[in-house]
């Protein structure tokens, strides 16, 4: 799913950047982590990324850094690219003020999601083994003309849902968002999937094993399950990106 009105950029992929797609954030859109786009590249065969789990670990200190600084080098080299290709919309995101909002390991894999304050995002996907190479990248960059991110109210979900990106084992779908106060958990429901998301700071993300489908295909859904602080968990909880709704309820 991609935000109303945003205008894909797709650059030619690279050393480090299979598949890459970067978009360009217009005038209105939410400023999410992550906006969302459908790759049909990738074998996908049924037992890639078999060592996936739906319940995410915390990333290593060191791992971590190296996977941060391949991140924002992958970034700095398109930023370049763009700023000679892209004359109409050439982006303003300086990735220096880019910060890691959520990192996370499942099996023998990392996914490292960063946003700028001016709603800029880039997303990237490493094996374990070996941090310093980016095996998928993904991401959002601002333009002068881009919305800054609003803050959200207590126990609102803002989620892109339905990006996909081709890494080392095939396709791999994401979702990344933000949360408003008082979230503590997200559980994303997807393809008869239950899976855990990383929260961190009023940031989420997850990942889980996909398969390629047709650019134009509409994207499976997804729903998010939202645990509050309180312990009450509120079931389907509207997606403000996409509906403008209140979040109501709970059980």
């Amino acid at each position: 799913m991609t935000a109303p009105g945003s205008t894909l950029s797709e650059l030619p992929a690279g050393r480090r950047r299979p598949g890459v797609v970067r978009w360009l954030v217009p005038v209105g859109a939410a400023a999410a982590l992550a906006l969302a786009f459908a790759l049909a590249d990738g074998p996908g065969e049924p037992h890639a990324y078999a060592s996936w789990s739906p319940t995410p670990q915390p990333v290593e200190a060191k791992p971590l850094a190296t996977a941060e600084k391949a991140c924002l080098d992958n970034l700095r080299d398109d930023l370049a690219r763009m700023a000679k290709d892209v004359a109409d919309q050439r982006p303003t995101t300086d990735p220096d003020t880019m910060r890691t909002v959520v990192a996370e390991k499942r099996g023998g894999f990392l996914f490292l999601a960063m946003s700028a304050p001016d709603g800029s995002t880039q997303q990237c996907f490493f094996t374990t083994s070996d941090p310093a190479t980016v095996n998928g990248v993904t991401g959002g960059l601002a333009t002068a003309s881009s919305a800054a991110p609003v803050a959200l109210k207590d126990g609102q979900i803002e989620a892109w849902g339905g990006g996909k990106s081709s890494g080392p084992e095939g396709t791999y779908s994401f979702t990344t968002g933000r949360l408003g106060p008082g979230v503590r958990a997200v559980t994303i429901r997807t393809q008869g999937r239950d899976v855990n998301a990383t929260v961190n700071a009023g940031n989420f993300a997850a990942w889980w094993p996909s398969t390629p489908t047709p650019a134009d295909a509409p994207s499976p859904g997804e729903t998010y399950d939202l645990t509050l602080a309180d312990g009450r968990v509120v079931r389907n909880a509207p997606n403000v990106a996409t509906s403008g709704r209140q979040p109501t309820g709970g059980r």
